[in-house]
């Protein structure tokens, strides 16, 4: 524990710095508890990891996808994902009311939501008549209220107290 200690204060870029007491942040050291704890673990580390994995996969999946692809359950995709949707924007409004510290997180899962939306829409119309209309939607009402929400996040965070965040 003492290297990992000093792996934690050490003037790494990025690196976290533990208390006086040579404790590290609640998060690190759980996830370093759950991931076996290697001394020079970061949780960019991880990040970036899946990152570089998802290259090889996204080639893969560029070559080796059927340009057409029958959904059985496509209603059920599209009824879940807006209803999804719908529960994150009504929590988004319950935080709101109530000045929850949730609030810019709802705000920002929403907009990811929404430009999921926007591309998946377009990326899947069937025509031309429908692609027209997934545009029209896009820059008319996902795109803007997404940005809206981005925006409304980063005021809010940048107004709330900064109790506890780094």
């Amino acid at each position: 524990m003492h290297e990992l200690r000093s792996v934690a204060s050490s003037n790494l870029p990025g690196a976290r710095r533990a208390d006086p007491a040579g404790h590290l942040p609640p998060a690190e050291d759980a996830a370093r508890r759950a991931l076996g704890s290697a001394a020079l673990w970061r949780p960019w580390t991880l990040l970036a990891a899946v990152a570089g994995a998802l290259l090889p996969w996204i080639l893969y999946l560029a070559v080796s996808l059927p340009m057409a692809h029958v959904a059985v359950h496509w209603r059920l995709a599209w009824v879940g994902f807006d209803a999804t949707l719908a529960a994150v924007f009504a929590s988004a409004a319950l935080a709101a009311r109530r000045g929850s510290p949730l609030l810019p997180d709802l705000l920002t899962a929403g907009a990811v939501l929404l430009l999921c939306d926007a591309w998946f829409d377009v990326a899947t119309a069937a025509s031309a008549r429908e692609l027209a209309g997934a545009v029209a939607e896009a820059a008319a009402a996902e795109v803007p209220l997404a940005l809206f929400c981005l925006g409304f996040a980063h005021r809010v965070r940048r107004t709330a107290p900064h109790e506890g965040r780094r």
